[in-house]
């Protein structure tokens, strides 16, 4: 017998169907090992910083049946999740058995019979710097957690906890409401000018230094007053342009479009993700790469062809580049297949479906040829102004036929350099300066993305801790700062703002956790380093409450 052991009991029966009757499959049901959560449990003292673990309450059977499989199996391959976390998994279960030569570590990036039996066929090793990288991240959660925590606790009344990423993210909120709070209203004014050609409603807008704006309520009324009946056409610009496709998805970019689109939050978009790829039906969910293989590209490519025609396929294939420095070399979020429904005999549920429909137009999009558009810029002269009228027609939807695109048309009739335009309607309209928008989920994501705070399997967990906590509430679909969550923000910016509630900081400390993977730093040295930075502080504000305490 052989045995394969896999972290979600979920993909149990989607594997079995891909191997031989004598391998048997198990799960892990996530992590088996944990830092005891009672007491910090990091071994400063002795300068290793290693963390203390143990089995975690509730896995003492799945620990022994790990063991006792293991134990009559001719080879083990341990086939947990391709990331850092999957990797120390891997270790921890590789630890629970003694005959190491029968040990085989195993990933795939998608549960299909392709990929499934490559995976057992190419065994490779433990990636001990995965392992490393993922330690590094737990320790400098646990140093956050133990001991910046009970600060909060007794300087804040009600705060709950701090944490590395969810503190950042904290941060991220509360500086937007702070800017909403600190915004003043400014009323402007601008005016559209309608014109009738050709039997056709053309709308223009006069122009201004100001962004098309006039600042007082005078100048305004002064300019309509001097636009005529008439306006003659001074210039006529047509500029063709094209608009390349959307990247695939990445698990932020995946967070944000269900966000939007079905009000999902992250911590949902990741639960219905994981079923898909447990069911075989989407690659691996926790990614922040835009990477897609040669052969996924090619059917793809051919499946465009087949259903929309040749010009449809760029000429040359698209490549998609993430900003910035990727954790993994995973692929993208993509169906696992566009022709069968081999995944289909796994029932779907209807987020299951919604979700899945969504991957599949984002992926097919991607790879599509640009969308191709003309615009035109038409400036026609009335007194002393210059009226702007903006016209843009699609020349070829290109990828825009399986992914909505924000450009709209507005179809201009022919226009030419001279021509007299009859103005039938001049208005002066009132505006307000609007305040940025609040968080929600996704878009949350998406900054926390574009800072580097946090990495894909992280963000949906820091999401859900700033509600469980109570540091925001959800007005519709936006993150309100509580006050709560105002008076931990002061409380954690007023000590440790150089630190950890600096976001380039933070966005460092990720950095060095991607080195550490790729074994270009070192797990001891860039934890000593945030240790002692850590310990400092704590130390000034021990300092401090005892100074106040006795003068």
């Amino acid at each position: 017998m052989k045995l394969v052991i896999v972290e979600s009991p979920g993909k149990i029966n989607t594997i079995k169907r891909y191997l031989p009757d004598d391998f048997a499959v198990i799960a892990s049901v996530g992590h088996i090992m944990q830092i005891p959560t009672k007491g910090l449990n990091i071994n400063i003292e002795d300068g290793s910083f290693m963390p203390n673990i143990e089995v975690m309450p509730g896995k003492e059977d799945v620990v022994k049946n790990i063991r006792d499989m293991s134990s009559v199996a001719e080879e083990v391959f341990i086939c947990s999740d391709l990331d850092r976390e999957g990797e120390k998994i891997a270790l921890d279960i590789s630890n629970l058995i003694s005959d190491k030569s029968k040990l085989r570590r195993s990933v795939f990036n998608e549960i299909t019979k392709k990929a499934v039996t490559k995976a057992i066929s190419n065994p490779r090793p433990l990636d001990i710097n995965m392992v490393n990288s993922q330690i590094a991240r737990q320790v400098l959660d646990r140093l956050i957690g133990y001991i910046v925590s009970p600060m909060v606790w007794d300087k804040v009344p009600g705060g709950k906890s701090a944490g590395r990423v969810q503190s950042v993210a904290l941060r991220i909120v509360a500086d937007r409401e702070l800017e909403i709070e600190a915004f003043k209203i400014e009323k402007f004014w601008d005016i559209p000018v309608k014109f009738k050609i050709e039997d056709k409603e053309v709308l223009g807008i006069v122009q201004t230094k100001d962004k098309n704006r006039f600042l007082d309520k005078e100048s305004a009324d002064n300019a309509k007053k001097a636009i005529g009946s008439k306006a003659t056409v001074k210039t006529v610009d047509t500029k063709r342009g094209k608009r390349n496709p959307p990247s695939p998805f990445d698990t932020a970019d995946l967070q944000s479009s269900a966000s939007a689109m079905f009000g999902w939050a992250s911590e949902k978009t990741m639960e219905v993700a994981q079923s898909l790829y447990e069911k075989g039906a989407c690659t691996y969910h926790r990614t922040d790469s835009y990477v897609v293989s040669e052969d996924a590209a090619k059917v793809c490519s051919d499946w465009i062809k087949e259903k929309y025609g040749e010009q449809y396929v760029p000429k040359k294939a698209t490549v998609h580049k993430e900003k910035g420095i990727t954790q993994d070399a995973h692929e993208c979020i993509r169906p696992t297949s566009l022709y069968s429904d081999d995944w289909t005999a796994n029932e779907m549920n209807e987020d299951d479906k919604k979700l899945l429909k969504l991957i599949k137009a984002r992926f097919i999009a991607s790879q599509m040829e640009n969308m191709e558009v003309e615009k035109t810029n038409i400036i026609a002269e009335s007194g002393e102004y210059n009226i702007l009228v903006e016209g843009q027609s699609v020349i070829f939807d290109g990828w825009s036929k399986v992914w909505k695109s924000d450009s709209k048309e507005v179809f201009l009739p022919v226009i030419k350099e001279g021509n007299e335009l009859d103005i039938i309607e001049v208005q002066v309209k009132i505006h307000e300066t609007r305040p940025p928008d609040r968080y929600n989920d996704g878009t949350l994501v998406k900054k926390m993305k574009k800072e580097g705070i946090g990495r894909p399997s992280t963000w949906a967990t820091a999401v859900k801790s700033l509600c469980d906590r109570g540091y925001v509430t959800i007005e519709g679909k936006n993150f309100v700062l509580s006050d709560l969550g105002r008076n931990v923000y002061f409380f954690l910016m007023k000590e440790f703002e150089s630190f950890f509630m600096d976001i380039k900081f933070t966005s460092k400390v990720e950095e060095e956790l991607d080195k550490i993977e790729k074994g270009k730093s070192k797990k001891l040295d860039v934890i000593k380093s945030f240790y002692e930075s850590l310990d400092n502080i704590v130390h000034k504000e021990r300092n401090q409450i005892f100074a106040d305490i006795f003068g």
